[in-house]
């Protein structure tokens, strides 16, 4: 089980996971406000490998049946290194100790 996923169980909360985990739980880089964030490119690499998709067709996966998850209660949050809020969050920036923990994990 992915460490940020244990933490979060542990802690009591109900949060949403993105199947198939044994694909993409690799690219889950911390645990925020009750909330899995996931690492979007690592994430695009991850669907590419796990269904052996062309980068455009992840892409497109993404955001037709990934994306909306995170308006969801518990859904998950999407971190782009380069961006000072979550993808699809402008209300909730990440937190400096949050980057700093997901920046130094790199």
């Amino acid at each position: 089980m992915n460490k940020f996923i244990d933490e979060g169980l542990k802690a009591g909360y109900e949060f949403i996971i993105i199947e198939p985990q044994e694909g993409y739980n690799e690219a889950i880089v911390a645990f925020d406000r009750g909330r899995l964030v996931y690492d979007t490119e690592m994430l695009m690499d991850a669907m590419r490998k796990y269904h052996h998709w062309e980068y455009g067709t992840a892409i497109t996966w993404f955001e037709y049946n990934t994306l909306a998850l995170t308006h969801m209660e518990g859904g998950p949050l999407f971190f782009e290194p380069e961006e000072e809020f979550y993808l699809t969050q402008v209300e909730e920036p990440v937190t400096l100790e949050v980057r700093k923990k997901i920046m130094e994990d790199k």
